[in-house]
């Protein structure tokens, strides 16, 4: 798939994604300024490859979106500025008896192919959900690198539990 964007001042499209948590103050000032844009008006693209196998039970999919200006700061300060990447692998429920999951992969302030490998501006995590009999149990992961913190890798588990009817 490929769309064209054309975006407004201050704009940041997919607000509520998987960094949501991490990355909300920063998206927070970005639609809260006052002053001059700090993301000015652009064009700009989104691009996405896919595949799926087994009826939808296994699928694979990245997207890449960026604008088509060349930035004019730096990926650190401005990674909205830059192509920034997600993918997705899931295993849909029911595929496996009690078993199905869901990993991703975010990385933002893409400034070269070298840097779509750095743990700079990277998220990844996954949920692997088991479910017997009703009762599902989740077990998720979130892998998040930021340079600026004394402890470059926050690594957040958790468990959750639910019932189904």
């Amino acid at each position: 798939g490929f769309q064209l964007r054309i975006l407004g001042d201050d704009f940041q499209p997919d607000y509520f994604d998987q960094t949501y948590d991490l990355k909300r103050l920063d998206k927070f000032l970005l639609y809260s300024n006052t002053g001059s844009p700090v993301n000015a008006a652009r064009a700009g693209y989104k691009a996405s490859l896919g595949f799926s196998f087994f009826d939808s039970r296994l699928t694979f999919l990245t997207t890449l979106e960026g604008p088509f200006a060349k930035a004019e700061n730096p990926p650190e300060t401005a990674p909205y500025e830059y192509p920034s990447l997600n993918a997705v692998f899931v295993l849909a429920p029911e595929t496996i008896p009690i078993l199905d999951f869901m990993f991703w992969y975010n990385k933002s302030g893409i400034d070269s192919f070298n840097s779509l490998f750095s743990a700079e501006n990277a998220y990844m995590g996954g949920r692997i959900n088991f479910n017997i009999k009703g009762v599902v149990v989740s077990f998720l992961v979130d892998v998040d690198y930021e340079p600026q913190r004394s402890d470059k890798w926050e690594v957040t588990t958790s468990l959750m539990a639910g019932v189904q009817f």
